[in-house]
């Protein structure tokens, strides 16, 4: 049954691919600007825009345009840079590695931090403790990564420079993804903090929690293996309706710690008027969006056995 499922979202994947990506086209083409007129620069001269606008292929009637690079994108090709002139799908490979790694950490951060001070403030309900993590993560939600980042670059890369302030995997390792990781984990952080203590809340008020200590058993035995498992459900579908909210995140936090990522090279591509490059960085985002979904969905069947996909 679990893998029938998988079949079926499978398949509904590709209307989601082509609404998304026929949105994303129309709204580029439909856009100011011309990327032949980048490309030339101040060397424009009207013949030779033409000439380069008909080797591109931009000439054409915007479904022709859109039906091809669909047909090629089937068949694993998503085209050439109209600035750089390579391959899409090499640029996108080149720089996945780096936004992956970014949302994993970030995904790291959030569910250590966010957890633990979840269960903490709400078996503390209205202590210290509790005020103080109800204080921290209003604060989380509400601050801007940006600024976060630029704080934890002065504070951490140059008043006690234990990171490096931006960079590349290749060039300073995982010592690279500490500090975007915090800076934009810190508000996933504070987003699962306050859902886990309020669905912590909810089931320690139910009778089975009463029936556990009823008969003797541990305050941490009835928190962590009874409670805790009980209030994981709505806490994964917060983690994966987030994992859209981490890609388009990683937009501000590459530019900002100068990472050599997917988000970066979507800026990129925007600014120059790239179409291809645009497409190809879109359909990827989309993509990792729908499989952690996906996984989040699957996930759902580990935590509670009583859900099934029939």
């Amino acid at each position: 049954m679990r893998l029938q499922f998988v079949l079926r979202r499978l398949i509904m994947l590709g209307p989601v691919v082509v609404g998304v990506t026929l949105v994303v086209f129309l709204l580029i083409h439909l856009a100011p600007g011309d990327p032949v007129v980048v490309m030339l620069g101040r060397n424009y001269n009207p013949e030779v825009a033409a000439n380069l606008r008909h080797n591109l292929g931009l000439d054409r009637p915007l479904p022709v345009q859109y039906v091809l690079w669909l047909w090629r994108m089937a068949q694993g090709d998503l085209g050439t840079s109209l600035h750089t002139r390579e391959p899409v799908a090499k640029l996108i490979v080149e720089r996945a590695p780096t936004t992956l790694t970014l949302a994993l950490g970030t995904m790291l951060v959030a569910i250590l931090i966010g957890v633990p001070a979840g269960v903490v403030s709400a078996t503390r309900q209205d202590t210290w403790f509790d005020n103080l993590c109800r204080l921290l993560a209003m604060l989380g939600v509400s601050m801007p990564v940006f600024w976060l980042g630029l704080l934890l670059i002065i504070a951490f890369a140059w008043k006690i420079p234990l990171f490096p302030p931006g960079g590349s995997l290749a060039q300073y390792g995982l010592k690279a993804m500490v500090l975007p990781s915090i800076a934009l984990g810190a508000s996933f952080a504070a987003l699962i903090t306050r859902m886990t203590r309020s669905s912590m809340l909810e089931v320690l008020r139910l009778d089975y929690v009463r029936t556990a200590r009823a008969k003797g058993l541990a305050e941490a035995q009835v928190y962590y293996r009874h409670a805790l498992k009980n209030s994981l459900i709505p806490l994964i579908t917060v983690v994966g309706l987030q994992a859209g909210t981490i890609l388009s995140g990683a937009v501000l936090t590459e530019t900002i710690f100068a990472l050599p990522g997917l988000g970066r090279l979507l800026t990129n591509s925007i600014g120059t008027r790239d179409f291809p490059l645009i497409q190809g960085c879109v359909l990827v985002t989309v993509l990792m969006f729908v499989l952690a979904n996906l996984v989040v969905d699957l996930l759902y069947t580990f935590v509670d056995p009583r859900i099934s996909y029939s």
